[in-house]
């Protein structure tokens, strides 16, 4: 398991109501805790603080998402949900 969650990756909860989805880490808040938001439930104006140890690493969307960030206009909910669609498509789901 990957503990070193950075901002913009891909992961999986591993406990809690939402364990097993995909989301997506908004922000580090500190060493052991980051948000993060799906784009459904948890958007980009309400994220879920999560421990870091309750998630697990499943792929960089750095190259995705790093620019949209920086730009607050060009990012929205849809594009969080379609990388997480699109995500879960590669792994199979």
């Amino acid at each position: 398991m990957k503990t070193d969650i950075k901002l913009f990756d891909i992961v999986e909860s591993l406990a809690g109501h939402d364990c097993g989805e995909l989301f997506i880490v908004s922000k580090i808040v500190n060493e052991n805790y980051c948000l993060i938001i799906d784009g459904k439930n948890r958007t980009l104006t309400r994220p879920k603080l999560k421990k870091k140890k309750h998630l697990e690493f499943i792929s960089s969307a750095e190259k995705e998402l790093a620019d949209l960030f920086y730009d607050n206009s060009k990012i929205n909910d849809a594009k969080i949900r379609k990388l997480i669609k699109s995500e879960k498509q590669k792994m199979g789901e």
